[in-house]
């Protein structure tokens, strides 16, 4: 997990349950959800998968055990925050009061991603309340397509986007926001 993105989780921790799902590894065990418990408060979660599963049920294995665990932790998303579009094939069925897309890590433009990659970035833009990016190309694109998109940096502090997430939390903001998307 990127440092900026750990301090954030931490400190939103610090006021309310935090769970983050990684990517998934594979081994070569049954699949199972592993989750990791680095601060009170932050819930790690890495779906492990066996070698052996076809292409085919990896999202529907990974949307498997991420409802089970969810539904153990007896929690419902408050905020659901992407850093990768693969995502979405295994969380579109999640509802969550506030949807950020954070891709200040994207590479490249969307011209040269691979097709299914670009397939599930517009799924994830279409639903994405927010979109976090640095100030490079993709930021000018990226304007293109969502009317919601905020420059953060490694240089940036989180701080900003953490009252950015305060804000937009707030029922009066949100539903200004929901009616601008329109």
């Amino acid at each position: 997990m990127p440092h900026a993105l750990r301090d954030s989780m931490c400190r939103a921790a610090r006021a309310r349950r935090v769970f983050l799902v990684e990517q998934a590894i594979f081994t070569s065990g049954d699949p199972v959800m592993e989750v990791e418990l680095p601060v009170d408060g932050l819930a790690v979660a890495r779906p492990c998968l066996p070698h052996a599963v076809q292409a085919t049920e990896v999202a529907r294995l990974q949307r498997s055990l991420l409802d089970s665990w969810l539904t153990t932790e007896t929690v419902e998303p408050g905020i659901l925050w992407y850093q990768s579009p693969a995502a979405v094939d295994y969380s579109a069925h999640l509802a969550a009061p506030l949807t950020v897309y954070d891709c200040v890590d994207r590479a490249g433009s969307a011209a040269a991603l691979p097709l299914d990659f670009r397939r599930l970035e517009y799924a994830l833009l279409e639903r994405a309340d927010v979109v976090f990016t640095d100030t490079g190309t993709s930021r000018h694109a990226l304007r293109l397509l969502h009317p919601n998109v905020r420059r953060v940096n490694a240089w940036c502090s989180r701080t900003a986007v953490d009252e950015l997430l305060r804000e937009l939390s707030r029922p009066r903001v949100r539903t200004a926001q929901l009616a601008m998307r329109r």
